[in-house]
């Protein structure tokens, strides 16, 4: 009996300059923010940082602060945890390589704000991530 061996086909990435459902529901959240005054401007994907030797990092959003600071936002999904007393908290899903270049551009980058930006069916939470 022959047997065919599949694979599973993962999901493809968004093309390059695209957005991913999650990235543009940020993106409407941070026009909707531009529009109520609470934020200067917002752009996407204009910053690459060179972290190290054939190691870089490019956030999803730079948000112009109202004064006049920038801070870097890196959208992800979040997920659902329940901690042993049986209360429910929401934390972002990132992989270690990404939370690793998010840490690392923050140390080499001081001046800059980082933060990532989530939320599971509810409003969005944005941490600043420390170093």
């Amino acid at each position: 009996m022959n047997h065919i061996r599949r694979f599973a086909r993962g999901r493809k990435p968004p093309a390059h300059g695209q957005l991913n459902q999650t990235e543009q529901a940020y993106q409407a959240h941070l026009a909707a923010l531009k529009l109520t005054g609470q934020i200067k401007d917002y752009g996407v994907h204009r910053f690459t940082l060179k972290l190290g030797a054939d190691c870089r990092y490019t956030p999803d959003f730079d948000v112009l602060e109202l004064d006049d600071t920038i801070s870097l936002h890196e959208v992800k999904g979040a997920k659902q945890m329940r901690a042993k007393d049986g209360s429910t908290y929401v934390v972002p899903f990132a992989m270690d390589d990404s939370k690793a270049k998010i840490r690392m551009a923050a140390t080499a980058f001081p001046w800059l704000r980082f933060c990532i930006a989530y939320r599971h069916k509810g409003p969005w939470i944005v941490d600043e991530v420390g170093i």
